[in-house]
């Protein structure tokens, strides 16, 4: 396990729940290579929604309910 994974597992320091539930979604749940997969197709569509310029989605974007993958964010919530 890396350290940063044990940090994150190591229930007995504060930290935002939030955190915890996203390592084990991306790792456990939704295996990586799922993610990537959901990520490319998030790309994808958002270039073609928004032009055919650098891809320069904004740091909290999150896929509209309407698109597929819905709901995706980079941070694997969603």
């Amino acid at each position: 396990m890396s350290t940063g994974a044990r940090g994150l597992l190591k229930f007995s320091s504060p930290r935002d729940p939030v955190e915890p539930a996203r390592f084990v979604r991306l790792r456990v749940l939704e295996p990586e290579g799922a993610y990537w997969r959901r990520g490319i197709e998030a790309a994808a569509r958002y270039v073609k929604e928004h032009g055919d310029g650098p891809l320069a989605a904004p740091y909290g974007f999150v896929t509209p309910e309407d698109w597929a993958p819905a709901g995706f964010s980079r941070w694997g919530c969603g």
